[in-house]
């Protein structure tokens, strides 16, 4: 069974995650949000920036059709974080990274089941991988809603081309002045003109692009109502531990991780269904009762 450093907090059971949850500290402040995983050891990034993937070069081509080819779809989204939360609820690889205000919600998604063949080579094959629960300490500083400048900003990074923000990147550390006399910026803020007329700096503040931002979206659709849901949006992922170390902690988001051994998520997702956190209630489009429906009756049958 793989597990973690013996200091990874380990949850058995629903009774034990709630006692956990509500000790949940860090600088006197509770958790904003949390996310849950099947999987300990994958990387907590948006799916766009996943390497096994190697799609994030061809992000705003993938904006763009999406667009292109359902525009009904996206006639009643007013902005591009709008869009980009609607292309997630499709399953379309963005810059945002799902998470829940709350953590019970976490809990099923850390409990699901998960095999080595799902996760890569150097596992046993049939074995059943430990999940985790993540809880993010957001500093009001980068606690946000839909409608801020700076989600508006990372939203609209993802029309871009790759040429274009990594000349963006290679100058974030320049004053402000200087930054926005690049054409790729200049690129930036007509985007988010477009949506914001009035877009009040006039200018774009580098320091704006740096950092994930946490985002409380409108409640627009039953899945994000149901699940308690809000994201992350990423500007990029930083290309190594050294450069987050560099961030000021004041601005820094803190997570904590909580190891849900595979042995025990059958039973933690029994008790969650008594407390009715179960798939019927996280996913209440039509579409997905049918599909739970016909899983339920088949394993009866």
């Amino acid at each position: 069974m793989a597990r973690k450093s013996s200091k990874t907090t380990k949850i058995t059971s629903v009774t034990d995650f709630i006692s956990k949850a509500l000790q949940w500290k860090h600088n006197g402040r509770a958790p904003t949000a949390f996310r849950g995983q099947k999987f300990y050891n994958w990387p907590t990034l948006p799916k766009i920036f996943r390497p096994d993937l190697g799609i994030s070069e061809q992000e705003h081509k993938i904006v763009r059709e999406i667009s292109t080819l359902h525009p009904d779809d996206f006639t009643n989204d007013a902005t591009s974080f709008e869009r980009l939360v609607r292309m997630q609820h499709y399953g379309l690889p963005t810059r945002l990274l799902d998470v829940t205000q709350n953590p019970l919600v976490a809990l099923w998604f850390a409990s699901e089941e998960c095999t080595a063949e799902e996760v890569g080579p150097n596992s046993d094959e049939g074995e059943s991988m430990d999940g985790k629960v993540q809880a993010f300490f957001v500093p009001e500083r980068r606690d946000t809603y839909f409608d801020s400048d700076r989600v508006s900003l990372l939203a609209n990074m993802s029309w871009l081309n790759a040429e274009c923000k990594e000349k963006i990147w290679k100058h974030i550390e320049d004053e402000i002045d200087e930054f926005n006399k690049l054409p790729e910026v200049d690129k930036l803020f007509y985007q988010v003109s477009l949506e914001r007329p009035s877009f009040r700096s006039g200018r774009i503040d580098p320091n704006d692009l740096k950092l994930p931002l946490f985002v409380r979206p409108k409640l627009s659709n039953k899945r994000i109502l149901a699940q308690f849901g809000a994201f992350v949006i990423y500007g990029r992922e930083w290309s190594s531990r050294k450069q987050r170390e560099k961030v000021d902690e004041k601005i820094n988001m803190h997570v904590r991780r909580y190891l849900i051994p595979a042995e025990h998520k059958e039973k933690i997702r029994g008790e969650l269904a008594r407390l009715g956190v179960h798939a019927n209630t996280l996913f209440p489009e039509i579409e997905s009762t049918a599909n739970v429906l016909i899983k339920r009756f088949k394993m009866d049958s």
